[in-house]
């Protein structure tokens, strides 16, 4: 958790509460779904066929990523620390449906509508996220938009996209399918609201998962010089 100089009246705290507020929407338009067509999602603890290498995040999302790496426990840490060494967090490679928001090229906005997830970087550790740590999320409680939309069809421009693993018996249900121009709409109005709020450069640069992962336990970057 984030606390504010300002309180909860000030513009950073009301920002943030934006951005909570997005993720809970995400979070439970995912449950819907899942609730309507249970049988048509293969998602479930343990499965990480969609935590890709190489995704990044806009600040916000860095922000509360930073904010549950400093309150993990020793033990978490440690965890983490130690995958990040090896190198290889257990998990399938990622297969994160083209387009999805957090995982868009360099420059685009939030994850650009028919954009595919940006590409692993040279070094990427095991060829998947850089927070899978034995099969597990280590920041389950705070992770991004991108990884909310996982089991989801989206609906990109004039296609739809999901998971593999999912929607094998069935089709979606229409209420079930995730617009992602909409989506990347709002979360990149809630970024420019987070930035504007903090006193940072619209133009501020996406955050690569794995520079946070190797932050929040000290250890320098693969690709660092």
């Amino acid at each position: 958790m984030i606390e504010f100089l300002g309180g909860p009246s000030s513009p950073q705290q009301e920002a943030w509460d934006r951005y909570q507020g997005l993720l809970c929407k995400v979070t439970e338009f995912w449950a819907r779904a899942v609730s309507a067509q249970p049988g048509a999602f293969a998602c479930h603890e343990g499965c990480s066929a969609c935590c890709a290498p190489g995704l990044t995040v806009l600040p916000v999302e860095a922000a509360a990523i930073r904010a549950a790496l400093a309150s993990l426990s020793v033990g978490a840490r440690t965890r983490l620390e130690v995958s990040l060494a090896r190198g290889a967090p257990g998990g399938a490679p990622g297969g994160a449906p083209g387009g999805a928001p957090g995982g868009a090229p360099e420059g685009a906005p939030g994850g650009a509508p028919g954009g595919a997830p940006g590409g692993a970087p040279e070094g990427a550790p095991g060829g998947a996220c850089a927070f899978l740590v034995e099969g597990l999320c280590a920041i389950y409680p705070a992770r991004p938009v991108i990884c909310r939309t996982h089991g989801l069809t989206l609906r990109i421009e004039d296609r739809l996209d999901s998971c593999p693993l999912c929607f094998q018996s069935e089709p979606p249900l229409p209420e079930g399918i995730l617009a992602l121009e909409t989506l990347n709409t709002l979360l990149v109005l809630v970024n420019r609201h987070w930035l504007d709020a903090q006193g940072l450069d619209q133009d501020a640069p996406r955050v690569p998962l794995e520079e946070l992962a190797r932050e929040g336990v000290g250890t320098p970057n693969a690709n660092s010089s």
